[in-house]
């Protein structure tokens, strides 16, 4: 959750105001969608092989914590509309935060299938 605040902080800090929202918030997106498989790619590799439905566990659990870090800090705390937290689920709007939530699902699941076919 701490890289996601970060990650926020520096769209809106750096990028926007240097590349303006509509190029920001995709690359921001694809920023943090690489952050996320890369940890699960050193966790896939710092444990001994899991079966899949270990690692499919570990995606819901992240994409889940991310689904409500997003509504709980955007949502309650900083009063984004519920509406607007959804318009970025949508690739049509220009919503990139399905793909976060995608690679959150399914990175462990491919990374850990690929450390269970490695020889240990």
């Amino acid at each position: 959750m701490a890289t996601a605040f970060v990650n926020g902080a520096l769209r809106e800090i750096l990028l926007a105001p240097a590349l303006g929202e509509d190029l920001a918030a995709p690359l921001s997106a694809l920023l943090f969608a690489l952050i996320i498989a890369l940890a699960a790619r050193w966790l896939a590799r710092s444990l001994p092989p899991q079966p899949v439905r270990a690692w499919l566990a570990v995606g819901a659990l992240w994409a889940g914590l991310t689904i409500a870090f997003e509504l709980g800090f955007f949502g309650l705390a900083m009063g984004v509309p519920l509406s607007e937290l959804l318009a970025n689920l949508d690739p049509r709007r220009g919503g990139w935060f399905g793909l976060v939530l995608l690679v959150a699902l399914l990175a462990p699941v491919a990374f850990g299938a690929l450390r269970n076919r490695s020889p240990v």
